[in-house]
């Protein structure tokens, strides 16, 4: 599946060992693959000649075999009607809406996996309980949960914390100095950035000024927080 402006491809990569799959979401107009998003991080998959990616019967989109084993799901609690579709928006989004009405039901970036692309929100929704961070793939060959996350706290600050003891951030840090990770002291000529926090959400988002140009933010499996471009 390609995004319609041709910018984001969603399909089966295989990061390093060459017998597992994942599905995933990767930069279609970049030469080295770089993966944005990842459905089944934790359960790879090894022949995907078996394997069908569609709309289940409650509007859930879903992965399995042709025994009707399911690799992965994405587990909408509001799911869509029988008109539902999936869509991969040219900002790296996956959705499931409605088709009659647009209404989306489920959407990948409110699952980051270790990528924040801009337009995506990350913090916490009160409403759909939905509580959206980044977590670190474990090492640069394998996309399962890592040893790092970082969130947004309801202060609009960044916290980093070791996966295994959330109780300790490793590395906490504020937006401003978010924008030195990539050492670019005109980040801002590039990005805004903005803290949103109401009744029933608090969340940090960010706009590329320029469409045309690719970047993102990504927590690499060491823990650092990367400015990619």
């Amino acid at each position: 599946m390609v995004s319609r402006g041709g910018n984001f491809e969603l399909g089966f990569f295989t990061p390093g060992n060459p017998h597992k799959y994942y599905l995933g979401i990767w930069y279609k107009k970049v030469s080295k693959q770089t993966v944005v998003w990842v459905a089944n991080r934790e359960r790879p998959v090894f022949n995907t000649s078996s394997l069908e990616l569609k709309l289940s019967e409650d509007g859930n989109l879903i992965l399995v075999t042709h025994s009707e084993n399911i690799i992965w799901s994405s587990n909408s609690m509001f799911t869509a009607s029988n008109l539902g579709i999936a869509v991969l928006h040219d900002d790296g989004n996956l959705v499931i809406k409605d088709d009659s009405t647009s209404h989306v039901s489920w959407q990948s970036f409110d699952h980051p996996t270790n990528t924040w692309l801009p337009g995506a929100k990350l913090g916490y929704d009160k409403f759909s309980k939905e509580n959206r961070f980044l977590t670190s793939w474990r090492n640069s060959e394998d996309p399962s949960p890592g040893l790092f996350s970082a969130e947004v706290n309801r202060n609009g600050i960044f916290h980093f914390f070791l996966v295994i003891n959330r109780n300790r951030p490793y590395w906490p840090s504020g937006i401003e100095d978010m924008l030195l990770f990539g050492s670019a002291p005109d980040i801002e000529k590039f990005y805004s950035f903005d803290y949103v926090t109401d009744v029933n959400t608090s969340y940090s988002t960010y706009f590329v000024h320029d469409s045309s140009v690719i970047s993102n933010y990504m927590l690499d499996f060491t823990g650092q927080m990367k400015w990619r471009v």
